[in-house]
């Protein structure tokens, strides 16, 4: 049985060789388009914006994320850039 070190897919964001999940990090949500499902987080470390889908947040506080907002979640670096995996309402 072959064992899979690199998995393809986390909580929605799709991962390939090398992209590693960062520890928790909390952040402040810039945008939120709840038609399209994306948005944008502020870190509170003061990197880069990181991007937000519907898909990573915990089912049932999608509603709850509206601009300005604390969440707390995990940055994974994706094809395109940051992106938020593993996202909950503090």
């Amino acid at each position: 049985m072959a064992l899979n070190l690199f998995p393809r897919i986390l909580r929605g964001v799709f991962l390939t060789k090398g992209i590693y999940l960062s520890r928790r990090m909390t952040g402040i949500v810039k945008s939120f388009d709840i038609l399209s499902g994306k948005g944008l987080i502020i870190p509170s470390d003061g990197r880069k914006d990181v991007l937000l889908h519907i898909s990573a947040v915990k089912p049932g506080e999608s509603e709850l994320l509206t601009p300005g907002i604390r969440i707390e979640f995990c940055r994974v670096n994706g094809l395109r850039g940051p992106v938020a995996a593993n996202i909950y309402v503090s």
